[in-house]
């Protein structure tokens, strides 16, 4: 089976870094592509079509949650599932209300944040890949749900 095609968006370099060493230890996933901003994401996206993109929520220019707004609105094969650092009902809700095939959290372990069965699915699934600790974490108290 051939890999699947991935596109990481992230504007911070050391994270971007670290998760594409993980990602590269996983033979059923293909790094295509990094952006560090939501501008660049769309243009690869549109350019490259990955199987998926896994755009941070927080992105300079676009953030991920219009990243994928835009991906639904051009009709783009690639499945998006935004990442955040906090379990924020705002961001969740306006991710299903995109139509978002996922939602994961930073702290998330590789074989969760990577599940390659999942990403495998058939794009039409209505099945939403939430991270399992979705319903146990929360923002800090004192925080607006901002990423960091």
């Amino acid at each position: 089976m051939a890999p699947i095609r991935l596109l990481i968006a992230g504007d911070h370099p050391p994270l971007r870094y670290g998760l594409r060493v993980l990602l590269e230890q996983d033979p059923g996933v293909r790094l295509i592509a990094e952006a560090s901003d939501g501008f660049s994401a769309l243009q690869q996206i549109e350019c490259l079509q990955p199987d998926v993109a896994i755009p941070d929520i927080r992105l300079p220019g676009q953030d991920g949650l219009e990243v994928a707004r835009i991906v639904r609105a051009q009709g783009w094969p690639t499945r998006v599932l935004p990442r955040s650092a906090c379990a924020y009902d705002a961001y969740l809700q306006e991710a299903i209300a995109i139509g978002v095939e996922g939602y994961l959290l930073k702290n998330e372990e590789l074989q969760t944040l990577v599940n390659v069965e999942a990403l495998r699915s058939d794009a039409s699934s209505s099945d939403l890949i939430l991270s399992p600790q979705r319903n146990r974490l929360s923002c800090p108290s004192g925080r607006d749900g901002a990423d960091v």
